[in-house]
């Protein structure tokens, strides 16, 4: 009795199975046990003749990279040098000798006659020097520069303890 109750259920999961999954079988590979079809799935076919013949066979022809950068002329000597420090002295229109702040040396630099130089420069002030990078070059543009905003007194970073 065991036996046909036993034989019924194997039948039985056969049929479901076989019901389930049409067309294949349960094969036992190294992963366990799987299902396989027996039709393989169908490849696409690439009909060579409606090709033209100077396509270049199977490869893709891609359209050419869209072209990114500048598209204008290549500007040439456009380098500066920044130099920041506080005025020592100043020639008007000719030269401005700053205290330099990396350095703490005094450097003299000559200025173009067309620098942009603020109004009202004076000694002890903070400014920035902005010099090409060329031979004998001079400073087109000084600047001030802006002090550090006080912080307020009220803050609490200004009263927390220091470590």
């Amino acid at each position: 009795m065991k036996r046909a109750f036993l034989a019924f259920a194997v039948l039985a999961a056969a049929g479901a199975i076989t019901a389930q999954n049409p067309g294949g079988k349960m094969v036992e590979t190294k992963d366990g046990v799987v299902f396989q079809k027996f039709t393989p799935t169908p490849r696409p076919v690439h009909e060579r003749s409606s090709a033209p013949s100077d396509s270049g066979g199977d490869l893709v022809k891609l359209a050419p990279p869209k072209a990114s950068g500048p598209t204008g002329p290549a500007v040439v000597d456009a380098a500066y040098v920044t130099y920041r420090g506080s005025v020592v002295k100043m020639e008007k229109g000719e030269s401005i000798t700053i205290l330099d702040g990396r350095t703490g040396k005094e450097r003299r630099v000559l200025l173009a006659k067309n620098a942009a130089v603020p109004d009202g420069l004076k000694a002890g002030d903070a400014v920035s020097l902005r010099v090409p990078l060329e031979q004998g070059a001079r400073a087109e543009r000084v600047e001030l520069q802006k002090a550090p905003a006080a912080l307020d007194p009220k803050s609490k970073f200004t009263t927390a303890p220091s470590r």
